[in-house]
């Protein structure tokens, strides 16, 4: 019979987290080994000199849900949980953290998606308070105050099931799409070769020289101008080459001049100028629009020669080999970094044959078929599992 009881009924009481001194008694895991889908990622684990009698009192065991207490930001609350699941190696875990041990009768993959769940819907907003720019989930309250349908134990284990299952497919799906995005990498890669080496003894030019227009600064609004009016173009909208989501743009009112003057068109480049020095400079390829759209102050837009194809250009303009030119030129000042026109024009960049460029776009673009469908597969999988979720918990 499924009753309703709170969340501290069902767990022993929670285990603090250990940080030690520097030393390599003991890996200690951090909220930084945490993912936002609830998995360890094991690839970066500090070690800790940490007393014997506190290893063995609070060693991880499998089974044991880790919550973060303590930092999160703005756009991701503390409350992450992650599952542990390692039984062949010691593991501590920090003192941002603190362990959620079930009591027996609870089946521990029923109680990690509860949780997990409850700050997906972020429910852990409720309990966030913010110390010494710290912010700190009062996890105690949260315990005591939160509500739990918990069924039988074979009823757990069902839903444990059926959502381990729901969670896999998507996580296939996401994968896929890691997989043709390294597709295109190593296409390039296999077609132009290093860019830093340039083995194939490309010409290399100034990007200057194969600049037709520009790069032009975007257009700067105040907030009170944003809310109607044509699209506009803005950092947030742009990443790793290409537009997020060309229909959620804001909106901003914009004179006739304006318009003229800060309009962007298919197949223009544009690039970041001010930002963090891990942000700076990235850059997009502008797709067709349906609507005439502007771009904003803190990019600029750039449109090329036809010697240089714009897909081909954007995969250099994204690659490691431009990227350290661009942290080579940047003016570093309080919390961001810039760079300036002239900086864009000094880029060196290596020119293949346009016919080269042009087989490599075609290949692109088959792979970018095959993501359209993917990423409609990761809509409907991820549906998926946010109805079980729910349905899983009484929402």
């Amino acid at each position: 019979m499924t009753k309703t009881i709170k969340l501290g009924e069902v767990i022993e009481s929670p285990i603090s987290g250990e940080w030690g001194e520097e030393g390599s008694r003991v890996k200690v895991l951090r909220s930084t080994n945490f993912t936002n889908e609830g998995y360890l990622d094991l690839s970066d684990v500090v070690t800790r000199n940490i007393p014997e009698k506190k290893i063995q009192q609070k060693k991880l065991k499998p089974g044991d849900i880790i919550i973060e207490k303590s930092g999160g930001s703005p756009n991701q609350p503390v409350g992450r949980v992650v599952y542990f699941d390692v039984a062949d190696e010691d593991y501590l875990f920090s003192n941002f953290t603190s362990v959620i041990r079930p009591k027996n009768g609870v089946f521990p993959r029923f109680l990690f998606w509860f949780l997990f769940g409850n700050h997906l819907n972020k429910q852990t907003l409720n309990y966030q308070n913010k110390t010494t720019g710290i912010i700190n989930l009062q996890l105690q309250r949260y315990i005591e105050e939160t509500n739990l349908l918990i069924p039988p134990l074979p009823e757990q284990r069902r839903i444990a099931a059926l959502l381990d299952r729901a969670d896999a497919l998507r996580q296939k799906d996401r994968q896929l799409l890691t997989y043709y995005d390294e597709l295109a990498q190593s296409v390039f890669l296999d077609m132009f070769g290093d860019p830093v080496t340039n083995e194939k003894e490309w010409e290399v030019s100034d990007l200057g020289n194969m600049i037709q227009d520009g790069p032009k600064n975007g257009l700067y609004k105040p907030s009170s101008a944003y809310g109607s009016g044509t699209p506009i173009l803005r950092i947030d909208s742009f990443y790793n080459g290409q537009i997020v989501d060309i229909g959620s743009l804001k909106r901003v009112a914009a004179t006739s001049s304006e318009l003229a003057q800060y309009l962007i068109e298919e197949n223009d480049i544009v690039i970041n100028r001010v930002n963090s020095r891990s942000h700076l400079g990235k850059s997009a390829l502008i797709p067709r629009l349906a609507e005439p759209t502007l771009f904003e102050s803190n990019m600029m837009r750039v449109k090329f020669k036809s010697a240089l194809h714009p897909v081909y250009t954007i995969y250099i303009l994204n690659s490691t080999y431009v990227k350290n030119q661009i942290l080579g030129r940047a003016k570093d000042a309080v919390n961001q970094s810039s760079i300036n026109q002239d900086d864009i024009r000094s880029f060196e960049i290596p020119i293949p044959p346009l016919s080269l460029q042009q087989q490599f776009a075609s290949i692109i673009e088959n792979i970018e078929h095959q993501k359209v469908a993917v990423r409609q597969q990761m809509a409907e999988s991820e549906a998926l599992f946010g109805r079980l979720l729910q349905e899983s918990f009484g929402g």
